[in-house]
């Protein structure tokens, strides 16, 4: 683990000096953000920047990150630019300028911060695409399919379906689950671009009250609004909190509005719970636990 820090920050001294024609005089690990990608504030006699370095999940991330600040910013969205993103000895790397001011999680009063998301997230779902999910395989272009993604969900509700084994649920709500995903496949949904992650920690507040908007490494090509809203109430806020309700001003939609859409966002809820703990049995057992109580959670509440 240590090695690994050493060479990154090696690493980062290389691309200052390669790709900005600076030295180093601050570097600093930010761990709070160092969950998929290393991140580091680097000062130099010139600038501050900060340095995001990936050596997992390879450019692309980094790459559809790119592309959706630049759309958002074509919208007016305040959010970071991107001076370089490329890779180094199997590394990938992204720079960008730093934002002065405090994170949004530092502040007491999150008014601002969820009103002005809401105005985001309305201007961020008019950003076309095409295609569905997180993989961008070219500008615009996500190499899913929702049609494919929800017929997956319904056809895996059988009578030896892994989760009635492991008692996610019954054959009864099995059943109801079915009907509830039918029911999307007839109903007109748009897509957009999802930021997907909307919170008071990817914000950063300026000394001017400016809210940025940062962080785009779980966007994604999406039903909209119904994802976005749909992870804010799950992680963040609940409905009939005061703090949603600026979020709903910002966004532009009534609390009446807002209610005639919840039965789809249920529904929507619902199959992300299913489909996450699915992919949690092929690929990451140890979150099997953890999205089984959520999903059963959720099928209390709305099913």
């Amino acid at each position: 683990m240590e090695n690994t820090k050493i060479n990154l920050e090696t690493t980062v001294h290389t691309l200052c000096q390669k790709e900005l024609g600076e030295g180093v005089k601050d570097l600093r690990k930010i761990e709070a953000f160092g969950i998929v990608n290393v991140v580091y504030f680097v000062e130099t006699n010139k600038r501050r920047y900060i340095f995001r370095l990936n050596t997992e999940d390879g450019l692309g991330q980094f790459l559809k990150e790119s592309w959706c600040m630049d759309e958002a910013h074509k919208k007016g969205i305040p959010t970071t630019s991107v001076l370089k993103c490329s890779e180094i000895d199997n590394t990938a790397y992204m720079i960008q300028p730093y934002i002065e001011g405090v994170n949004g999680s530092e502040l007491e009063n999150k008014k601002i911060i969820w009103e002005s998301l809401g105005k985001y997230a309305r201007l961020n779902h008019g950003i076309a695409v095409s295609g569905f999910g997180d993989r961008m395989s070219e500008k615009g272009v996500f190499d899913g399919s929702w049609q494919k993604y929800l017929q997956y969900n319904i056809d895996s509700l059988t009578e030896d379906d892994k989760l009635l084994q492991m008692g996610a649920f019954d054959i009864t709500t099995s059943q109801k689950l079915r009907e509830c995903f039918k029911r999307l496949s007839t109903i007109k949904l748009n897509f957009g671009l999802c930021h997907a992650d909307f919170s008071d920690t990817n914000v950063i507040v300026d000394n001017d009250s400016k809210v940025w908007l940062i962080d785009w490494g779980s966007a994604e090509a999406h039903i909209v609004p119904h994802l976005d809203f749909s992870v804010v109430l799950k992680d963040h806020l609940t409905k009939d909190s005061e703090l949603f309700k600026y979020f709903l001003t910002g966004y532009g939609m009534s609390l009446l509005d807002f209610e005639k859409l919840e039965p789809e966002l249920n529904a929507l809820t619902v199959l992300i719970a299913t489909d996450k703990l699915r992919w949690a049995i092929d690929r990451k057992p140890k979150k099997i636990e953890e999205f089984s109580i959520y999903l059963k959670k959720i099928i209390a509440l709305v099913v």
